[in-house]
């Protein structure tokens, strides 16, 4: 459990530094205080309990993807499945630096550096044809291009909707 000291009582501790709590008893934490040399004892009354967010959501999809080769338990680049669809909605860990997006065998993907330590956010994308009209009130960042079989070969540019 992690506490943010929110009153120091004259002890070597900083208010708004949030700490490990090793141990507890009915009023009182064992933390480790600044001087880091030792643990004390300090009354609840001077923290407030840091809640901490839940880790993102496996979206692992073995029907799609086939079994899974690894687990991964920090920070990775990982592979996502995109809609096919001028606008979509995706799930990733807060913070997913997008590094790619690519056509694979008709399917659409994004790969992502991302934290799985950190909750899942939603995130919002338009893709445009080329020729398409963009709405004037349109703030996007493009993200990549992917291609699409319709008779013909179409290609589709991607943008991360701001809004």
């Amino acid at each position: 459990m992690k506490v943010k000291c929110i009153e120091t009582g004259g002890f070597p501790l900083t208010v708004g530094r949030v700490y490990e709590v090793l141990s507890e008893e009915e009023e009182l934490y064992l933390i480790m205080n600044d001087s880091g040399r030792s643990s004390k004892l300090y009354l609840k009354t001077r923290f407030e309990i840091v809640e901490e967010a839940a880790p993102a959501a496996d979206q692992w999809d073995t029907a799609a993807r086939g079994p899974k080769m690894a687990t991964v338990t920090g920070k990775a680049i990982l592979k996502y499945q995109m809609p096919v669809l001028e606008q979509f909605e995706m799930k990733l860990p807060e913070g997913a630096e997008i590094i790619r997006m690519e056509d694979q065998a008709g399917m659409f993907w994004l790969w992502a550096v991302v934290d799985i330590r950190k909750p899942d956010e939603t995130r919002k994308f338009r893709a445009f044809k080329t020729g398409a009209t963009i709405p004037d009130d349109f703030t996007g960042t493009y993200r990549g291009f992917c291609k699409i079989h319709v008779q013909q070969e179409l290609g589709l540019y991607i943008f991360e909707d701001a809004a």
